[in-house]
């Protein structure tokens, strides 16, 4: 899951840009906050992000090996362990994926 969002984190990030990566334990949560210095997500798909098939950059194909599984995946991942995940835009621009998992005793 996280594999995959920094892959795209660095596909999407022009050349002299910058990924950072936060994790930080809150309470009884583990949250991790990634974001690129990127493009972003147009804003008008940004709920279809996580769905199966789905590609934003529809030039990219299948035969480039991206079908557009990746995030529906790692929102997959992230919901069987009981947490959640986000994708938004920064103030500043780029993307910032937000994942959050429950930690310690039910």
């Amino acid at each position: 899951m996280l594999d995959n969002i920094i892959t795209n984190c660095i596909r999407y990030t022009p050349d002299r840009g910058e990924i950072a990566w936060n994790t930080v334990i809150d309470h009884n949560e583990v949250i991790f906050e990634i974001h690129d210095t990127g493009p972003g997500f147009t804003l008008s798909n940004k709920e279809q992000l996580f769905k199966k098939f789905y590609r934003e950059d529809t030039s990219r194909t299948s035969g480039h090996g991206n079908l557009g599984l990746g995030l529906y995946i790692a929102h997959s991942t992230v919901k069987n362990h009981g947490g959640s995940i986000t994708a938004d835009n920064k103030e500043t621009g780029g993307a910032l994926f937000k994942i959050v998992f429950p930690v310690g005793k039910k």
